[in-house]
């Protein structure tokens, strides 16, 4: 089925099956479309798997929400990828190369965060874990700063043998 632009499907129902093509798509409020489905209960419904070609603009109606997923949301970058690049679960958690995102926030790889980062803690507890080790590393690319899982800490070295060792020169003030 090929449309012109000034074309239209009038009716109560229209079901295109195979190859669709058409340059405008107009769907309103008072008649519903829907891919994949017989009964469209938005402006524009899809059911199933669905491919976009080219940008897909989200406009947002309110300041309230502008993607809403009803259940999650997973983002894959090109080529379709095995793991998501992005994941949000419906309980709220969200997976950066991690479909399977454990705490609020689960980034599985390297990371660089350009500006400042802070970790304000809920309790008084703990407000940064490293179930392993803490590694801060300055411009130049050596560990300044690290604090392996059995407490031992060091700087200016990668492998603390003492609970504080510190490589080259340092000042301690105070009693």
């Amino acid at each position: 089925l090929s449309l012109a632009a000034t074309s239209s499907i009038l009716g109560n129902s229209a079901y295109l099956y195979g190859q669709f093509n058409a340059a405008n798509v107009v769907a309103t409020t008072t008649n519903p479309s829907g891919f994949g489905t017989t009964s469209p209960g938005q402006v524009l419904s899809v059911g199933g798997f669905g491919h976009v070609k080219g940008d897909w603009n989200v406009a947002a109606t309110s300041t309230l929400s502008s993607l809403i997923a009803t259940s999650t949301l997973e983002v894959r970058g090109a080529g379709g990828s095995a793991r998501p690049d992005f994941f949000v679960t419906s309980n709220s958690r969200i997976g950066i190369a991690t479909a399977t995102p454990g705490t609020a926030l689960s980034v599985e790889g390297d990371g660089v965060i350009k500006g400042g980062f802070y970790v304000q803690s809920t309790s008084t507890v703990s407000s940064l874990i490293a179930t392993s080790t803490l590694e801060v590393r300055g411009s130049t690319g050596g560990s300044d700063l690290i604090v392996q899982n059995d407490g031992t800490a060091g700087f200016g070295t990668s492998s603390p043998g003492n609970r504080l060792e510190v490589a080259g020169f340092g000042v301690v003030k105070g009693n």
